[in-house]
Formats: C-alpha cells, sequence, structure tokens
C-alpha cells in the first residue's frame, strides 16, 4: 500500500509543479481524481489491515480446531478400542437383567472361576444384579470342593 500512496504523492507533486490553477477546468478535474485516488489508496489499507487481522483469526481458529480434533479423534480411538474388545467374541460374556431398572450388565464368564466372593451393581442404579452366593456355579462350586 505504501507503493500506491507514494505514487499518489508523486502524482500531487506534478499536479503542483505544473501550477495548475484550481478554479481552471483541468485544475477542478485534477483534484477530482487525486480525492478519488487518495479515497481509493485509504480504503485499500483499511482493507489490508482487516485481511492481516482475519488472517490471524483463522491461524486461532485453525490451532483450536487442529486441537479439538487430536481430543475427538483420540476418544473415538479409545471408544473404537473398547469396542472392538467387546465385540470380538461376544460368547464369553454373561448377561444378566437388573431387577430395578431392567438394564443389561454384561458380566465376564471368566469371573467365575476364581470362587471369589464377587458382588456385581448395575452401573445405571446401583442395585446389585448379581452376588456368588446367591446363584449356583458349578465351577466355583467344584473349586471349592477340590
Amino acid at each position: 500500500m505504501t507503493r500506491i500512496k507514494e505514487k499518489l504523492a508523486y502524482l500531487m507533486g506534478l499536479a503542483e509543479g505544473l501550477e495548475l490553477k484550481q478554479e481552471s477546468k483541468e485544475g477542478k478535474i485534477f483534484n477530482a481524481v487525486v480525492e478519488v485516488l487518495e479515497e481509493m489508496a485509504d480504503t485499500m489499507d483499511d482493507l489490508s489491515e482487516e485481511q492481516q487481522d482475519m488472517e490471524k483469526y483463522l491461524e486461532a481458529l485453525d490451532m483450536d480446531l487442529g486441537e479439538l480434533e487430536a481430543e475427538i479423534y483420540e476418544e473415538e480411538d479409545e471408544f473404537a478400542a473398547e469396542d472392538e474388545f467387546f465385540d470380538e467374541e461376544t460368547d464369553n460374556y454373561l448377561e444378566i437383567e437388573c431387577p430395578n431398572c431392567h438394564d443389561i450388565v454384561c458380566l465376564e464368564e471368566n469371573i467365575f472361576k476364581d470362587g471369589d466372593l464377587i458382588e456385581v451393581t448395575c452401573p445405571n442404579c446401583n442395585e446389585v444384579v448379581y452376588r456368588t452366593h446367591d446363584h449356583f456355579c458349578p465351577e466355583c462350586e467344584a473349586e471349592e470342593n477340590d
């Protein structure tokens, strides 16, 4: 933009050197053209500043968006890994319906092999849905007798 203003100042200097009278037809036209050019140069300066501000703002938005994408995709990857874990072999799970809220609670069958006292609560309503001493587990019974 400074180059345009420099050229405009040069043009104004030429006009002064010609010693055009401002009351003459040529002087009036020349002064009007110079005024329009000055306004255009000022407008272009304003637009340039606004564009620079907009570029800074877009860079900041791009950085924020990149951080959000990283967080979202990281969470999706975690969920995908959990889904893969549960989808691999659904036969190894025992489904129990909660007597209170009727939500389905999935238990891994291998928890019965330890013979320990187990109490499982519903994640939805915290109602106890399973206790090992309430249910007969043949594998647990066989281990206790050994």
